[in-house]
């Protein structure tokens, strides 16, 4: 999940709240920080809207219960060259467009996916009655994995009229980010005097997604490695008691001329069968057990059969390290200290 493609860019963004309380002019305030050589770019980001009326060119009627499954997200002409989000199709918003501002949208895949659109640039499209034309299609941007994808549709909003709260997203240029969050609280004091700074990363704010599944993953794997130790120690044990109990046929064995290495093989021939067997019961009930779980996730890995045949080579070595000490301190032994009672 943590290196899955989220559609955008998403290093070195810089995420700054933004209140309509505080009277900010936004477009001031970011034209103000693209004056800093360090920043890229800047844009502004309103919140999303779900389940409003929507109805589409061509829609077939049996989809109109996906409106609820449509995102809307209230964006400036930069939104997306800051993001470095793609383009599957079609353009970006500009201003060389004066119609973009009041009839125009933006479509991510996953909407075309949905709506089952062949063709989607140049149809109508009408958002609480605000007619427009659809202009691009994005490739879909995700802020985590752990949500499944929605179809999303951009539109411009007016910089000065935010009727709720939004944020800032500034693009720094790598290395030069201490200074300039600087810079940046220096501008935003002048505009917003009075008004707390604050900020975070958007890579800091993703990883915050995907905490429960490390802290879950730490866990698997301190009780997978007590799990091996505690099995190593049984194998440990039962392979001393076997090379007890045979200490004698490998002697007879040795005084005929049996080989170091077929000593050893008979020993852990017996596990091998043991762990082979536990390997092929186990592998359905994990199979099912992972497949379930994955299905929690809407972006997820497959099960690759290297998932059960690596852990069970790795279970073949492992039990052959812990036998073979034993079977070569069996082999080595001298014959006649066993034999010499018989």
């Amino acid at each position: 999940m943590k290196h899955a493609d989220l559609g955008f860019d998403h290093e070195n963004l810089l995420s700054v709240p933004v209140d309509p309380a505080m009277s900010t002019d936004i477009s001031a305030l970011k034209n103000e920080l693209r004056q800093k050589t360090a920043i890229l770019d800047v844009t502004a980001l309103g919140p999303g809207s779900q389940g409003a009326s929507l109805i589409w060119e061509g829609m077939n009627p049996d989809l109109s219960y996906l409106e609820n499954e449509v995102r809307f997200r209230m964006v400036d002409y930069d939104f997306f060259s800051t993001m470095g989000a793609r383009f599957v199709a079609g353009r970006n918003f500009s201003e060389e467009f004066g119609e973009d501002f009041d009839s125009a949208y933006i479509i991510n895949e996953e909407a075309t996916r949905l709506w089952q659109m062949d063709s989607p640039l140049g149809k109508n499209i009408e958002f609480c009655g605000r007619a427009g034309n659809i202009i691009g299609i994005v490739d879909n941007i995700h802020i985590g994995y752990k949500e499944s994808s929605y179809a999303e549709i951009y539109y411009l909003k007016s910089l000065d009229v935010w009727d709720r709260s939004s944020i800032l997203i500034i693009r720094i240029e790598t290395g030069r980010i201490k200074e300039t969050i600087e810079d940046v609280q220096k501008i935003w004091n002048r505009f917003n005097a009075g008004t707390p700074f604050e900020f975070s990363f958007l890579d800091q704010e993703i990883d915050k997604i995907y905490k429960q599944e490390e802290l879950v993953s730490q866990i698997a794997g301190y009780f997978a490695a007590l799990s091996i130790f505690i099995s190593c120690l049984g194998l440990f044990g039962l392979a001393s008691f076997m090379a007890e109990r045979k200490t004698k046929e490998i002697s007879i064995r040795k005084v005929l001329g049996a080989s170091i290495f077929s000593i050893v093989s008979l020993l852990n021939r017996e596990f091998l069968k043991c762990v082979l067997i536990a390997n092929i019961i186990a592998w359905p009930f994990a199979w099912i057990a992972m497949h379930r779980w994955l299905q929690t996730y809407p972006y997820r890995t497959g099960l690759s059969m290297i998932f059960f045949l690596l852990p069970a080579l790795l279970a073949v070595l492992i039990s052959l390290a812990t036998v073979s000490f034993h079977a070569i301190r069996a082999a080595l032994s001298n014959p006649s200290d066993a034999l010499r009672f018989e």
